[in-house]
């Protein structure tokens, strides 16, 4: 029962913040970054930096009705509202995610869901929410 979810996290503007701050002050970023999300997720959960700017989280979720976007929303506020410490002072940064979420019934292979999990990310950015991706097409 309940729903498999993988939750995608592009942290936004990366190649401009390199670009502007450097790779060392970028380093230190996504190190902060990263342990602040990893203190956010539950033990049990599978947290993986896919690329230098995405991470996917991989989650069970006993009951179907909490694989929903708002299940989320703590996360998704505690990476975006708290500016993050490096040795070049505080940064501020934004990040998007957008969720898909599959049920026992459905039929769908692991590659196809982290695929179809970055579809939502420019629409989270412009929203500033999470948003949610169909299994379907």
């Amino acid at each position: 029962g309940g729903a498999a979810c993988v939750l995608m996290i592009r942290i936004d503007h990366y190649a401009q913040h390199e670009s502007r701050h450097g790779k060392a002050l970028m380093q230190q970023l996504v190190l902060a970054f990263s342990r602040r999300l990893r203190q956010l997720v539950r033990p049990m959960d599978i947290l993986a930096r896919i690329t230098p700017d995405h991470f996917c989280l991989i989650t069970h979720q006993p009951e179907a009705a909490n694989a929903t976007p708002g299940s989320f929303r703590r996360l998704y506020d505690g990476l975006n509202h708290r500016a993050y410490k490096t040795a070049g002072g505080f940064f501020q940064m934004s990040v998007s995610a957008s969720l898909i979420r599959a049920f026992e019934k459905d039929e769908i292979d692991a590659e196809l869901m982290l695929t179809r999990s970055t579809r939502g990310l420019d629409a989270s950015r412009d929203s500033k929410r999470i948003t949610e991706q169909a299994i379907a097409g």
